[in-house]
């Protein structure tokens, strides 16, 4: 278990605690100091003591370290200079990064001691998690968080390697993380977050392992600054115990960044990105093209209005437009057209749960529309696709290129006809056996 920890030193300010890290770290890893300023607390003959002059560079230099140690450790540990991580935290990430799909990386959040509570600066009112996205990978319940910044990650050698050869890990300048609250995009916080803004890669607190996945923030300086009350922390902890309760979710953008990760998409476009509550979570490194004749998405067109100018092509396509049987056919086969060699369509509300959401024109709030009857009819005659519904979310279609056998369909599709006919005429797919497919 091989490991390296790099550590960036801004100034001498930190230093009481720059020691305290180190001495923690050097138990069970390697470790580089990459510093500003010069360290008289520690050996002059510490060939591990880097300095360098302009502070900016110190979160770009590190990940040239690790650029460099790549095929020489098996975990790698970046860390500010007053988080102290000690082994069972090493121990704790290896062991949810073994239940984990391969884009999700094991976060920590840091906390803070004072005033006789115990607080989550990565965690209020604007730094909350997104309680819609709970996961489960075995024994633990995994939830994003809006904030990616917590001053450290850890990485595999394998996370490793696909950041650098696929996603540009070492390049220089890369924007992560926008702070919403104090509005900074500092190179230190672009450097913890980067991964993630420029990668498929997502980073989840495994909240039911919460204490092994905390760790000390040794400065408690947004504590010692009054930004935390007794009332953040109470709130903290009714979302956990919400979070605690909630059920798995797989719904329609999970399974778009499962895609995404299992065949390292780049280039996504999103049909009907109508106020961005799907295309805002979606990750990809390459274009991001969503259409919406209202608002939502970057262009600002119908879905036919825009295949007719596009000459584009995109790895993933998720459709979720007009929800009206024509106009879905005409959404599938132009996003046929658009689709990459080995790309896959993906298509939301298949399975309406009553006859009265399937009308068109809409008269309930959830609605599907009858985008089944277009999905049934490419059911009957397209014998080179391969078509299945995830059974979650209303429905989740996936289309690709590939042989199916073709059904037999009446002229006059009814709700009638769906309904005594429904796993067979839309091949539904469980949630089980989606994720043997997703893992194969």
């Amino acid at each position: 278990m091989k490991t390296l920890a790099v550590i960036a030193n801004y100034g001498r300010k930190n230093i009481q605690y720059l020691q305290q890290v180190y001495k923690a770290l050097v138990n069970f890893a390697d470790v580089i100091i990459y510093t500003s300023e010069y360290l008289p607390e520690f050996p002059r003959d510490n060939q591990n003591i880097v300095y360098l002059q302009n502070y900016q560079y110190l979160p770009y230099m590190t990940r040239i370290a690790f650029g460099v140690y790549r095929y020489e450790y098996e975990y790698f540990i970046y860390t500010e200079n007053d988080i102290l991580i000690r082994k069972p935290h090493l121990d704790a990430f290896i062991a949810a990064n073994a239940v984990t799909p391969d884009y999700i990386i094991p976060g920590f959040l840091r906390y803070e001691t004072g005033n006789n509570i115990k607080a989550y600066p990565e965690l209020h009112k604007k730094y909350k998690w997104d309680e819609n996205f709970m996961l489960k990978y075995g024994e633990y319940r995994f939830v994003y968080c809006f904030n990616d910044h917590a001053g450290m990650f850890m990485l595999t050698k394998t996370q490793l390697h696909d950041l650098i050869d696929n996603y540009s890990f070492l390049e220089h300048g890369k924007y992560g993380f926008h702070d919403p609250v104090y509005q900074k995009n500092t190179p230190k916080v672009h450097h913890c977050t980067s991964l993630y803004t420029h990668s498929p890669y997502r980073r989840a607190i495994p909240v039911s392992h919460l204490d092994a996945f905390s760790i000390h923030h040794l400065s408690n300086k947004y504590i010692e600054r009054g930004y935390w009350t007794l009332k953040n922390e109470q709130m903290l902890f009714f979302n956990l115990k919400k979070i605690s309760t909630m059920e798995e979710t797989l719904n329609h953008t999970i399974i778009i960044q499962d895609i995404i990760a299992k065949y390292g998409y780049k280039n996504y476009l999103e049909i009907g990105a109508y106020k961005n509550k799907n295309y805002n979570r979606i990750k990809v490194s390459g274009t991001k093209v969503g259409v919406d004749p209202e608002q939502g998405g970057n262009v600002r067109k119908t879905s036919n209005q825009f295949f007719d100018d596009n000459n584009q092509k995109f790895d993933l396509i998720f459709i979720d437009g007009y929800h009206e049987e024509e106009q879905a056919l005409k959404d599938i086969y132009n996003a046929l057209e658009a689709l990459n060699d080995n790309g896959i369509i993906v298509i939301h509300d298949l399975l309406p749960q009553s006859e009265e959401m399937q009308r068109v024109p809409r008269k309930t709030k959830e609605w599907t529309g009858n985008v089944w009857k277009a999905w049934a009819r490419l059911r009957s005659y397209r014998d080179d696709l391969i078509m299945f519904v995830v059974d979650t979310d209303y429905g989740v279609g996936i289309i690709y290129p590939g042989k199916q056998e073709t059904i037999g369909i009446p002229d006059d599709l009814s709700y009638d006809f769906f309904q005594e006919h429904r796993d067979e005429l839309m091949n539904t797919m469980s949630k089980e056996n989606y994720m043997e497919w997703i893992k194969s």
